[in-house]
């Protein structure tokens, strides 16, 4: 109890710390680079924390103390955690959406759990759409040829971005989508036998949890092994 106590109190005060006052103007300036470096540290301390509220959370509901959860379950609410990030947490605990459930029927947790559920499935929603974006956006490619030219996958995902076919500014993907469940990592690249990009799927290893229920496009998926074998890969209609 001491050990989650402080936790908690440890990421509410760096939720809550004031902004760091302007450096003097005789202060040594940084070098560069260490601004960027010193906000991925931030931010990787800042997942650990979050990732340590998560496990705290589960084992509280698994041994029925609902003080300790609720705790953890409010500061894990106000440290607004990424959805694919708590979405990635979920999927590497066991019978996490259980555990949840079981969680609502302890005293004062069913508000703060629905919520912690609901950004979840924000996360899996994310999980599948930003794959679904980059197989609409080869699907575009493919099919809007320049006059005269033969239809094509792109040669690689910049071509999305800005199509080299056009002299001028010609989009199908307005952004590049990295994969949420590999914490921003890219896609891997499914490639034809003209080494040209026709899908993408996620390197992650991990369980899915939904298992049916899927659109017609993605029926393949309720026999997935691993988020790896989703895969989004645009086939041309003959």
């Amino acid at each position: 109890m001491v050990r989650q106590t402080r936790l908690v109190a440890t990421l509410l005060a760096v939720l809550v710390a004031p902004a760091v006052p302007a450096l003097a103007q005789d202060a040594a300036p940084l070098a560069p680079g260490a601004g960027e470096e010193q906000t991925v540290v931030g931010q990787e301390e800042r997942q650990r924390q979050i990732a340590e509220l998560w496990r705290d959370l589960i084992h509280y509901i698994k041994v029925a103390e609902p003080d300790a959860a609720l705790s953890n379950a409010q500061a894990l609410l106000e440290a607004q955690p990424d959805p694919a990030n708590l979405y990635r947490l979920s999927e590497e605990t066991w019978g996490s959406m259980t555990t949840l459930t079981r969680g609502m029927n302890l005293e004062g947790m069913r508000e703060p759990l629905e919520q912690i559920v609901d950004v979840i499935r924000e996360g899996y929603r994310a999980m599948r759409t930003n794959p679904d974006r980059i197989r609409e956006a080869i699907a575009s490619y493919y099919n809007n040829p320049p006059g005269g030219q033969n239809k094509t996958y792109p040669r690689q995902f910049s071509d999305l971005l800005k199509d080299p076919r056009y002299p001028g500014v010609k989009r199908h993907l307005r952004k590049s989508y990295s994969d949420p469940m590999t914490r921003g990592n890219e896609w891997v690249y499914i490639m034809d036998a003209s080494q040209r990009l026709k899908g993408v799927h996620s390197a992650h290893q991990g369980i899915p949890l939904k298992k049916g229920n899927f659109p017609k496009d993605y029926r393949d998926f309720e026999r997935a092994q691993s988020y790896a074998d989703w895969v989004f890969v645009f086939v041309p209609t003959k």
